[in-house]
This record gives C-alpha cells, structure tokens and sequence, in this order.
C-alpha cells in the first residue's frame, strides 16, 4: 500500500476514536445532568453545568496540547533529518574532491 494511503486511514482512524470518545463523554455527562436535574437545587444544577463545561474545555485543551507536541517534536526532527542530510551531502562532496586530487596527483603512495 501507499505510504501516503496508509497514513490517511490511519488519521481517519484516529480523528474517528476522538470523535467516538468525544461522543460518548458528552452522552455520559449530558445523562448525569437530566438523571439528578429533580434532586438538585438550581444553583446545584448551575454549578453542575459549570463543571461539565470546565471538564470539556479542560479535555479539549489537553487534547490539543498533546497534538502540538506530537507536530513540534516531527518537526524538530525533520529538521534535524534535512541537517543531517545536508552534512553527508557535503562530505560525499568533499571525499569526492580529495579522491580527484589524489587520483590526478600520480604520485605513489
């Protein structure tokens, strides 16, 4: 398979666990919320709001941090990939010099 394929069902695999998991967080919190909405008071019920929105937006963030992590470090190390890349270029280069030279001195060792 093509490399560029595989990482394609990799991601739609993985943006499909989020959303799945995002899903079911929500689903979770929204039926604790109705399951308790005739025993609390209403401050309780605005306090309980709060802390769902406080805990979506907190597993959101993480979530995000996480991501920018994983694309800061690929990029630290494509760019040290390309640094290296660039050095052995310009040693075969400088090997490449010197066996001219010695091959066009036809002095003997």
């Amino acid at each position: 398979m093509n490399n560029k394929i595989k990482k394609s069902i990799k991601t739609a695999i993985e943006y499909t666990a989020i959303a799945a998991i995002t899903l079911a967080a929500g689903l979770v919190t929204a039926a604790i919320s109705f399951n308790l909405f005739d025993n609390l008071t209403q401050n309780q019920m605005r306090m309980l709001f709060a802390l769902d929105i406080i805990c979506l937006v907190a597993g959101g963030r993480i979530f995000f941090f996480l991501d920018e992590r994983r694309t800061k470090r690929k990029k630290a190390y494509n760019k040290q990939r390309k640094m290296q890349n660039k050095k052995i270029a310009k040693s075969r280069v400088s090997a490449k010099n010197d066996e001219n030279i010695f091959s066009s001195t036809h002095y003997a060792a």
